[in-house]
């Protein structure tokens, strides 16, 4: 779906049951969060 602010930019939720599981599984300290603009 477009960001709010920048139509050229389409956002994803990556939210799905496996990736969740994957992540608690993994238990990160911390997640990296990447944008092209300001978040």
């Amino acid at each position: 779906f477009p960001c709010p602010w920048y139509r050229n930019v389409p956002l994803s939720l990556a939210l799905s049951p496996r990736i969740i599981s994957e992540v608690a599984k993994f238990k990160p300290d911390i997640i990296h969060a990447s944008s092209p603009g300001i978040m």
